[in-house]
């Protein structure tokens, strides 16, 4: 029996060494399946890593938006800032002396003055925006003044007017200067100061710490409440530095940023025919008169 016993696993070894080669050839087979499965891991990691965006290349695209944006609020800028000087001009000149050309049955006039302008001239670039810096507008402004008084003899109604919108010229250029500086710097110091944050993850990252924060609060504190709201406050107003550009320059200078906002409605003013106001309803008539004793 024990002989017997000892001869049955030499004989089931014997049996079993075909399927020991099977068994290799299959390890072989599966060994190969599990290195082509890993190179196609490998290979989809690195699609992933190329679609993955490149640090630097993110900061250059948000350096290209960020110089386009510029560009757009400068234009705007011009825009707006012509369109309000001009309606200054406008209405300091109610008798509209300048509001069209010296007819040319004035021959005179073009021989003294070889370049000459007027509002209307002045107007129509303002509207096609064809002015490319606020120096250039100021120049063709201040050419309409220095016109009138070559021209025209001191005491005269027109030297007189043409001496106070120069006048006037220079405070609304600087006012207009100061607001144009104001909103590219608020627009570049933004970019300076927050180009390197990604909203989604700072919105992210802040709310995750003021969910630890808050459970540390309730935890140590009794008046937990109050704690949540002045976080979730500050974190707002982080929130707001990083999505308006002109947040800070909202609370130094109330008004200025809207005006870049809702600046349209000083085109309109200068694309109607007359600016009338309570200071010169009664020269808006007057000026009639003035037409038919000139003619």
């Amino acid at each position: 029996v024990t002989t017997t016993a000892k001869q049955i696993p030499s004989t089931t070894t014997e049996t079993n060494i075909p399927t020991r080669k099977l068994t290799r050839r299959q390890t072989r087979n599966s060994t190969n399946l599990k290195t082509n499965s890993h190179n196609n891991n490998n290979n989809k990691n690195d699609i992933n890593h190329n679609h993955h965006e490149d640090p630097t290349t993110c900061r250059q695209a948000k350096t290209e938006k960020h110089k386009s944006e510029a560009d757009h609020i400068q234009r705007r800028c011009l825009s707006i800032a012509t369109c309000g000087i001009l309606i200054g001009l406008m209405r300091r000149d109610p008798l509209r002396l300048f509001a069209e050309p010296v007819s040319t049955s004035v021959e005179d006039y073009h021989k003294i003055i070889k370049r000459p302008i007027d509002m209307s001239r002045i107007k129509d670039k303002v509207l096609a925006e064809s002015y490319t810096s606020l120096t250039a507008f100021v120049n063709d402004a201040r050419l309409l003044c220095v016109n009138s008084q070559i021209y025209n003899p001191p005491g005269s109604i027109y030297h007189t007017t043409s001496k106070e919108l120069q006048r006037a010229l220079g405070l609304l250029q600087k006012r207009a200067a100061d607001w144009m500086g104001a909103i590219k710097n608020a627009h570049s110091a933004h970019f300076s100061r927050y180009s390197n944050y990604n909203l989604p993850d700072y919105i992210h990252k802040h709310h995750s710490n003021n969910n630890s924060n808050n459970s540390n609060n309730i935890n140590s504190n009794n008046d937990s409440n109050s704690n949540i709201d002045n976080t979730i406050t500050t974190t707002t107003t982080n929130i707001d530095y990083l999505d308006d550009p002109f947040h800070e320059l909202r609370r130094r200078w109330p008004g200025a940023a809207e005006l870049l906002e809702d600046g349209d409605w000083l085109r309109s003013q200068v694309n109607s025919d007359f600016i009338r106001t309570a200071e010169n309803e009664n020269s808006y008539y007057g000026a009639f008169a003035v037409r038919r004793v000139a003619k």
